[in-house]
């Protein structure tokens, strides 16, 4: 960014908690132009746990409400059809928690009271949907070039769902938010559950009220006039949307996607090193410290020197065993806190690391069929043991 555009339109923009864009509509609003620059000129950290993620969200949310009342793209001078768009779609687009909580909320609804919102042929419905969630889909795919993850999108449209309704409601009041700043770096003492958001839950629990309805009307147990024959369709629906809902609720209180005990984002590397002078393999590698590999046991002492083999030059840094342990595959795997201080050999793996595109360690991507099935999987364990200790009783342990 040039200095004279900051300076022509008074600075960064204060007055909002999302300074970025609304720095950058004064720009274009002056005349000022932006290009894309298509390389990767820095790196940081990403919210670590859902709470995180959900309080990050909510700020970018509360912020873009915020631009819409100071500075509306639609309503301000000096901004071009295709910009006004542009903005108006970003910051129009938090409300996309509206039309998901609708998604949820409407199916128990008909169930219980019988009313449709559409009064339509069911044929022609479902023809009509089809088509025009087929082009979304479609879209969606080959706008995101291979990286599309159709479950994934929507499991994570239901986890920030509540933190960006929230958001969206401060654009009917005058009360200026406070800026929370979204925790980075793995840092948490006690790694546990987090509780789901009461969104989530409420929804889930309407859905069963629903399923409960429709099939107490099924067995005649109520009579309900439904006002088309639809109801099998909508409790088709509510069952899709209540297994969306669980999976978004595992995700949040996953123990593998809580926050981390580490200091610092670990890398998986494997790249030569030493331990002492003794040849070792470094496993993964953070700031704070790294996981090596030998095939021999280390010496005990204090403090151990490690060595780092890195694309361009090496690297020696002082560190002490936090903890050991044997692989199976017969290795020795030591994790190493580094000695305080120590920054000139410490930037050096730092900038190695984050320029090397290395991945994070313990992170692995699957396909969004393959998270389906081991949800379900989870859950269908789960009945069979209930089943199982409900029919042999429970394993008492024998004494000795």
């Amino acid at each position: 960014m040039r200095a004279t555009a900051l300076r022509a339109v008074g600075g960064a923009a204060t007055e909002t908690i999302t300074e970025d864009i609304h720095t950058t509509i004064r720009l274009h609003r002056a005349g000022w132009r932006t290009v894309y620059h298509n390389e990767v000129l820095a790196r940081g950290l990403a919210a670590d746990d859902a709470a995180q993620y959900q309080l990050q969200r909510n700020r970018w949310g509360t912020g873009a409400m915020q631009v819409l009342r100071v500075e509306n793209p639609l309503t301000v001078p000096g901004l071009t059809i295709g910009q006004r768009l542009g903005y108006t779609a970003t910051l129009l687009g938090w409300f996309d928690s509206w039309r998901t909580l609708g998604f949820l909320v409407l199916p128990p609804l008909v169930l219980v009271t019988g009313q449709i919102p559409i009064l339509a042929d069911g044929m022609i419905f479902a023809v009509a949907f089809g088509v025009t969630y087929g082009l979304q889909q479609a879209a969606l795919y080959l706008l995101g070039r291979g990286a599309y993850r159709p479950l994934m999108s929507i499991v994570f449209d239901l986890v920030r769902m509540s933190s960006n309704f929230l958001a969206t409601m401060t654009l009917f009041t005058s009360r200026t938010p406070a800026f929370r700043v979204t925790p980075k770096g793995r840092i948490a003492t006690d790694r546990g559950r987090i509780q789901a958001p009461v969104f989530l839950r409420a929804t889930l629990g309407a859905s069963f009220i629903g399923a409960a309805v429709y099939l107490g009307h099924l067995l005649g147990i109520i009579t309900i006039g439904y006002a088309a024959e639809w109801a099998a369709g909508v409790f088709s629906w509510l069952g899709v949307n209540a297994g969306l809902v669980w999976v978004a609720m595992r995700r949040i209180r996953s123990i593998r996607f809580a926050a981390e005990r580490r200091n610092a984002v670990r890398f998986a590397v494997d790249i030569p090193g030493a331990v002492d002078g003794s040849v070792a393999s470094v496993q993964d590698v953070s700031v704070g410290g790294a996981l090596i590999a030998t095939s021999e046991p280390l010496v005990e002492r204090e403090t151990h020197l490690l060595s780092f083999e890195l694309a361009d030059r090496g690297t020696s840094l002082w560190a002490r065993i936090r903890s050991s342990r044997r692989a199976a595959s017969g290795e020795h795997h030591y994790a190493f806190e580094f000695e305080p201080g120590q920054y000139p050999a410490k930037g050096v793996l730092a900038r190695a690391v984050f320029v090397g595109r290395y991945a994070v360690a313990g992170v692995e991507r699957h396909a969004w069929s393959e998270l389906l099935r081991r949800e379900i999987g989870s859950l269908s364990y789960r009945f069979q043991s209930r089943a199982r200790i409900e029919a042999e009783g429970p394993v008492v342990p024998v004494p000795g």
